[in-house]
């Protein structure tokens, strides 16, 4: 990756020579409704910062269609839940949020260009520690999103206090107006790739706050990634070819969900509880193997982990 960064797209487009949606998309596009988006002309997507919506670099988007379409053998699983998604917002006017597991680095690759060649107009929540790691930050310089302190980073000093506050207001706000033009937000729940391939343990309940801020009817798309942990390893500074799996699971509506629990009462207690019922969503996606603490029902507890206090899903059998 090293070796792309910083030199003009013209000089390396043959590395990433591939034409055309992939063969999956191309089966599924035959029995949906075409969609089509207008993309926002660059001068206007200038104006996104003022929203605090980060907008793609063009050139870094079109090589991460590429380096996606080029190394990664992707096949889509879940065509009746596009179409509801499609349906969900053209059609009843809602609001929809993606929330895919974690499985590797180039899972926001694949999604962007995945949900594009279904006639979506995606945007996603990233923390600032990509901007530390340059095969994940090259990627998130290619699609428009919203930056965040993810809850893993503990301020130290009242500056990053006051960074923090500023960047996760200007987040809310951004994913706010995305919501109003119609495009999915893509969050991933569990604030960075699992280590182990199962679905990890942390409870962020801050993040599920998310699926809170589109107005109307919202909708939350669960989703499995499996195999893109083998395509750009941890530590890896170039991809390598191999299969993409990505069943799209069936959106559910976030107060048909959460019908059971008081809204108005306590409000962590309640986003933790869409985070966890959310994760279940996605662990019965995958297999059984992968589901990790989400095979079965949880509880939250607290525990310590170097030296201080975090909320961990835990098994009720355990």
């Amino acid at each position: 990756m090293a070796e792309i960064l910083g030199r003009r797209p013209e000089d390396i487009a043959h590395i990433f020579f591939k034409k055309g949606v992939t063969p999956a998309v191309e089966r599924l596009n035959k029995g949906l409704e075409k969609i089509v988006f207008t993309p926002t002309a660059r001068a206007e997507r200038e104006t996104l910062r003022e929203t605090g919506i980060f907008p793609a670099d063009p050139a870094q988007k079109l090589l991460l269609e590429k380096m996606v379409r080029c190394y990664c053998d992707i096949h889509v699983h879940g065509f009746e839940n596009i179409q509801e998604m499609q349906g969900i917002l053209y059609r009843k006017g809602g609001t929809l949020s993606i929330a895919p597991c974690h499985e590797g680095h180039a899972d926001g690759g694949v999604e962007e260009v995945i949900l594009r060649d279904l006639g979506f107009d995606p945007a996603f929540v990233l923390g600032k520690r990509i901007l530390d790691n340059g095969p994940v930050d090259f990627m998130g310089r290619g699609v428009d999103c919203v930056h965040v302190w993810p809850p893993t980073d503990i301020p130290e000093t009242e500056e990053e206090i006051r960074k923090m506050a500023t960047m996760n207001s200007l987040a809310a706000r951004g994913a706010i107006t995305i919501f109003k033009e119609k495009r999915p937000l893509v969050v991933f729940l569990e604030g960075g790739r699992t280590r182990t391939g199962t679905l990890k343990d942390d409870v962020f309940e801050s993040v599920a706050g998310y699926f809170t801020l589109g107005k109307g009817d919202h909708y939350v798309v669960p989703v499995a990634i499996e195999g893109s942990d083998k395509v750009l390893p941890v530590h890896a500074n170039w991809p390598v070819k191999g299969r993409v799996d990505i069943t799209i699971g069936k959106p559910f509506n976030v107060e048909e969900k959460m019908a059971d629990v008081e809204k108005n009462g306590n409000r962590i207690k309640w986003k933790e509880t869409l985070f966890v019922r959310t994760m279940r969503e996605i662990a019965m996606l995958r297999p059984k193997e992968k589901r990790g603490v989400y095979a079965g029902p949880v509880k939250v507890i607290l525990k310590e982990e170097n030296g201080r206090m975090v909320k961990k899903a835990v098994s009720l059998a355990a």
